[in-house]
């Protein structure tokens, strides 16, 4: 009985290293993943901002073809625009929308949100003003907390074009 006991402490204390190990490097897998978006927003904002200078009467849905064009001529080709929203793409990660000399960029989370709250928290730390980033629900833009962040009601064309729960910021 006693080396079935020692046998069978051992295999728990080797899957408790192996479950440790595999749970630090999914830590570190959401990490990099979270600063990777955090960081495409910033060169899709830079791309956004690029075209509104040349062009302030730009209305309406981006494409991927003119936000690969944008950050082309903002030397940031490297960011891409892969999982873009696009007509007629389902299951859409990216997208940005032109109104009113306004630029929105949204992130939809296909996943059960977790990165977007991770991202939400780097936009804040490192570049955006608290009433510029949110998650879309209706007309309104929310904080982290669920309240609606004042004076701030979405344009039409976000309010139909962008999906509820999506991290959107405003340039």
């Amino acid at each position: 009985m006693w080396p079935l006991a020692i046998v069978l402490v051992i295999a728990l204390y080797f899957m408790h290293i192996v479950t440790g190990v595999s749970s630090n490097e999914q830590h570190i897998q959401n990490v990099r993943e979270s600063e990777g978006a955090a960081s495409l927003f910033r060169s899709y904002d830079a791309a956004g901002a690029s075209m509104i200078a040349a062009n302030p009467a730009l209305s309406g849905a981006i494409d991927s073809a003119h936000m690969n064009s944008a950050l082309r001529d903002v030397h940031m080709d490297w960011a891409g625009t892969a999982g873009w929203c696009d007509r007629g793409v389902v299951n859409c990660s990216w997208g940005a929308i032109a109104d009113s000399g306004q630029f929105y960029v949204y992130r939809n989370d296909l996943s059960e949100g977790t990165l977007l709250r991770s991202v939400y928290r780097d936009l804040l730390t490192w570049t955006s003003a608290p009433d510029q980033l949110g998650f879309k629900r209706g007309s309104n833009l929310l904080g982290a907390d669920g309240i609606p962040l004042r004076g701030r009601t979405l344009p039409f064309s976000v309010q139909s074009k962008v999906p509820d729960g999506a991290l959107l910021k405003i340039l």
